[in-house]
């Protein structure tokens, strides 16, 4: 199995005990404040968010994956979400539960409450297992190595690090 943490943290800015020294957003919830003296708006924040759904429909991909299987779903219980969410996202949301298969073509609704921290699952399919922790990092467990995946996702601003979850 390779293990691999796919982050918008560039690794050269890590200390000794891996942890993230920049200051740089974390989290959606994060619109509006000031980092390293910009301004992180909306725009900045999808932009951001389509690179990890661009990353993980590179690896389905590549794996011939159609779909992947929700498991260990955790809701967000409050509504608030509701406020910024387009109503077919909030429509999936509604639908969601465990052992559903999420296709290719959904895929990116699922992303995106994952993202915006209104879920939290893993995913998963024969060859592989997919997941968030904390702070807008992405964990992927692969029976491939997936090497040629590796630089296209480089190419989309991401970094990509032979490291197991932590979780």
């Amino acid at each position: 199995m390779h293990n691999f943490r796919i982050t918008k943290y560039n690794p050269k800015f890590r200390d000794d005990n891996d942890v993230f020294t920049n200051d740089e957003w974390t989290s959606y919830y994060d619109i509006g404040e000031t980092f390293s003296n910009s301004k992180f708006t909306l725009a900045d924040y999808i932009k951001w968010e389509k690179k990890y759904m661009d990353a993980i429909h590179i690896i389905m991909k590549a794996n011939n994956i159609e779909y992947l299987k929700v498991s260990d779903l955790e809701k967000c219980s409050d509504q608030k979400h509701e406020n910024f969410l387009e109503s077919h996202i909030i429509e999936f949301f509604n639908i969601l539960h465990d052992n559903m298969n999420v296709f290719q073509k959904d895929i990116d609704k699922l992303f995106e409450l994952i993202l915006r921290e209104i879920v939290w699952c893993k995913l998963s399919s024969e060859s592989m297992v997919v997941h968030f922790g904390y702070d807008y990092y992405m964990y992927i467990d692969s029976n491939s190595a997936l090497d040629a995946e590796k630089n296209k996702i480089k190419n989309l601003g991401l970094f990509v690090e032979n490291k197991k979850s932590p979780y």
